[in-house]
């Protein structure tokens, strides 16, 4: 090997991309596994080809707090055919709660969105969609009540990754309550829905989630997502042509007036017009950064403004049965309202006369339906609080009701921003305790909904109030 390929070789293994601790099986392994201490580590290998990953590593890595192991990207192929397995024997088990295997596979499948958002130009990737999108359809052929536990109504963040993969699997459900003799077709619309959003790589997140107006520049890269999925997957020959009209069309509206061509009624397609029912309920359902989920009902009352103007009307009708039918069976898979909450005393934890943090404009409400509003004003701070874990997604440094001081650095009547020493997980359940007046205190529930380092600092986890408080007011 010449030099210049040994380079090319070195540089093609150092591209590792992420892979869910949940999708790796116990095995004798057939890839390489690579470790980071932390985001900033350059990666080491933790375990190589041909050696046995046992159920005690797995463990041991949970443990740690380790989530996600990183395989070089020339891989890529291998892992696909583990992970299928891996699934299909998910999707099959009995031993684990019909919820439990529906968090295990979105979890996989984001990861396999975020390949392909962080890899432009991989094939690899864009197979593996397609090839999990066949896998729903055989998945909703043989069981519809488990293969419905792969939409989450719960609290999930609104994070384009997971926001795609719920998009795909609604996009599934609704197809097949209309068309339900159509396998073929029904994979292709999941496979659209997985990819409908495609165009938003290279956003940045601060745009896709911020909670006021945007500028007129952010407004026009926002709006160019479409034709630009549009075009990059049809720079993959092997595209049907439905799954590039859903990322074409998703954003068009049947009165006319939405975008990028402003077509209406028929002219805009069944696959899109589908995926853009799916798209917004998903999208208004989900936990955002300033404030919590909304319960399905409150979300398909919202939507049904839009009723054949910026909404097809029979689908709508024929998605909001389906909703209502899915929390009949089982409620718990719902959130639910937080009723009224108790105002605190922002005063006593912002320490002064309290200054909006990142205050801008409110939307005017011309679109309900479509449109994210702060629905608390929110200040900056930097205080001390008591917490403590009820509810773990995995083991922490803190055992669960054991108190910790976590620091509060920002905060709202409806949510706060912690900054947290270790990784929590995403819908973990903690207690609060939050000041009154008089130098009281109240203990208010809350739920993760968003995690990120801070740079070496800790986490930054984004969490809402679930209603009132938990207990009596303290001294």
């Amino acid at each position: 090997m010449s030099a210049q390929s040994l380079v090319q070789h070195e540089q093609h293994q150092s591209r590792l991309f992420p892979v869910a601790i949940d999708s790796l099986d116990a095995q004798t392994l057939s890839l390489d596994l690579y470790l980071k201490a932390n985001e900033q580590a350059d990666p080491v290998l933790y375990r190589a080809i041909g050696v046995d990953f046992s159920p005690a590593d797995r463990q041991r890595l949970i443990s740690q707090g380790v989530e996600f192991l990183y395989i070089p990207i020339s891989q890529h192929a291998a892992y696909r055919r583990i992970l299928n397995t891996q699934l299909d024997r998910t999707f099959h088990d009995p031993e684990t709660s019909r919820a439990e295997r529906g968090r295990i596979i979105r979890t996989a499948c984001t990861k396999m969105i975020e390949d392909v958002l962080l890899f432009p130009g991989q094939t690899d990737g864009m197979a593996a969609v397609a090839d999990i999108s066949r896998q729903f359809a055989a998945w909703s052929a043989e069981d519809e009540g488990q293969f419905s536990y792969l939409l989450d109504m719960s609290g999930h963040d609104y994070y384009t990754a997971t926001h795609m993969v719920n998009v795909g699997v609604g996009c599934g459900l609704l197809f097949k309550a209309i068309k339900p003799d159509e396998p073929e077709l029904q994979s292709l619309m999941m496979q659209g829905g997985l990819l409908h959003d495609i165009g938003k790589r290279g956003v940045p997140e601060e745009i896709l989630n911020k909670e006021g107006r945007l500028e007129p520049d952010e407004w026009k890269l926002i709006s160019k997502h479409p034709h630009r999925g549009y075009e990059y997957l049809l720079e993959h020959p092997d595209t049907p042509d439905v799954v590039a009209r859903m990322a074409y069309e998703h954003h068009e509206r049947p009165d006319g007036n939405g975008y990028p061509r402003g077509l209406k009624g028929d002219e805009i397609g069944l696959a899109p017009r589908i995926c853009a029912v799916v798209d917004v309920f998903d999208a208004i359902t989900a936990c955002r950064p300033y404030r919590g989920p909304t319960p399905p009902d409150k979300t398909l009352a919202i939507m049904s403004e839009a009723r054949d103007t910026g909404l097809d009307g029979t689908l709508l009708d024929v998605w909001s049965g389906l909703v209502e039918g899915l929390v009949r069976e089982d409620p718990e898979r719902a959130a639910t309202s937080t009723g009224e909450q108790q105002e605190f005393c922002l005063e006593a934890l912002v320490q002064a006369a309290p200054q909006p943090a990142n205050v801008c404009a409110t939307r005017e409400p011309t679109d309900r339906w479509r449109d994210e509003r702060r629905l608390h004003r929110r200040y900056e701070c930097t205080v001390m609080v008591n917490v403590r874990f009820i509810q773990q997604g995995k083991p922490g440094p803190v055992k669960l009701n054991e108190l910790c001081r976590v620091e509060i650095r920002d905060i709202s009547q409806g949510g706060a921003q912690l900054l947290i020493p270790w990784a929590p997980s995403l819908n973990d359940v903690l207690t609060v305790e939050l000041p009154v007046k008089n130098g009281r205190t109240i203990t208010r529930q809350a739920r993760i909904v968003r995690v990120r380092s801070s740079g070496g600092h800790g986490w930054e986890a984004g969490v809402y109030f679930m209603g009132g408080e938990t207990g009596n007011a303290s001294a």
